[in-house]
């Protein structure tokens, strides 16, 4: 399990690649590959024995253009902090029905018959 920028194995970070929109592109040179994400952002990856080392880690981090406190908080949540939030529920249409609306007493009018002296 990752621990801050220790530990990522190459699971981690292309589960953290496609929940963030990045795609599989294309392989590279050995056993790298490229990750997409557009209009012009690609991450080189490569596939490690175990985890990668911090400062290839960061490297993939600053690729990303994501902020390394965020990759570190994803991590931290088992990808559950970064989410899509839920929609926002409203309630059904015929709840709305019961809904009174205050009636507000209308301003002094100078239009207003009752107000000619």
């Amino acid at each position: 399990m990752p621990r801050g920028i220790s530990n990522w194995s190459y699971k981690n970070v292309t589960d953290f690649l496609k929940h963030h929109g990045f795609a599989y592109d294309h392989p590279r040179i050995g056993s790298h590959e490229a990750w997409l994400k557009h209009p012009d952002t690609i991450v080189e990856v490569s596939k490690p024995k175990d985890s990668y080392p911090p400062l290839t880690l960061k490297t993939m981090i600053r690729q990303s253009k994501l902020d390394q406190k965020h990759w570190i908080k994803w991590c931290e949540s088992s990808g559950q902090c970064y989410k899509k939030e839920k929609a926002l529920e409203l309630p059904p249409v015929e709840s709305l029905a019961n809904i009174v609306f205050a009636e507000t007493p209308l301003e002094n009018n100078s239009n207003d018959e009752s107000n000619i002296a």
